[in-house]
């Protein structure tokens, strides 16, 4: 990127709980922190299941109050941003415009909001990205995304409850 924007890259290790209880805790706090997120919604956009899961995207272009948005509600199109990848753990996005992302599938704690707002922009027009949703610099995560913490991460092998 050529603002001034900077990065990190990280990997956290996560150790399995051994109390029957907390496990049952911590099975409730994944799937929150799973809900709504950058990889539900990639889950998501790949099983063509935007609405279903309360997912809608819009491709948007300019800044600040001067932007437009092009809403993506045909399946077709939606499907046309992501694609398979030769490592099938990974698949592919392209898009060369900001994507807007909404999710009303959960209030937005920070903004006070009953849905969540988030954006992403690609390093280039297509990025390769793992389907776990981590993203070494190739992905720009903005709004309710941007605004996530370490504590919000998943184990890279975290499973969904079915159905997501």
């Amino acid at each position: 990127y050529t603002d001034q924007s900077f990065s990190c890259r990280f990997m956290a290790q996560f150790s399995e709980l051994t109390s029957p209880q907390r496990d049952e805790d911590w099975a409730e706090k994944r799937r929150e922190a799973y809900r709504g997120s950058f990889r539900h919604f990639l889950n998501a956009l790949r099983g063509g299941r935007l609405n279903e899961t309360r997912f809608a995207i819009s491709a948007t272009r300019g800044t600040g109050r001067e932007y437009t948005r092009h809403p993506f509600l045909s399946p077709r199109w939606q499907a046309q941003l992501i694609s398979p990848a030769a490592d099938s753990s990974e698949c592919q996005l392209h898009f060369p415009f900001t994507l807007e992302v909404y999710f009303d599938g959960e209030g937005d704690e920070l903004t006070g909001r009953k849905y969540q707002l988030s954006y992403l922009s690609l390093s280039s027009d297509t990025v390769t990205v793992s389907l776990n949703g981590y993203t070494p610099h190739t992905v720009m995560r903005y709004g309710r995304w941007g605004n996530e913490r370490f504590a919000d991460m998943l184990p890279l092998d975290y499973q969904p409850p079915a159905p997501d």
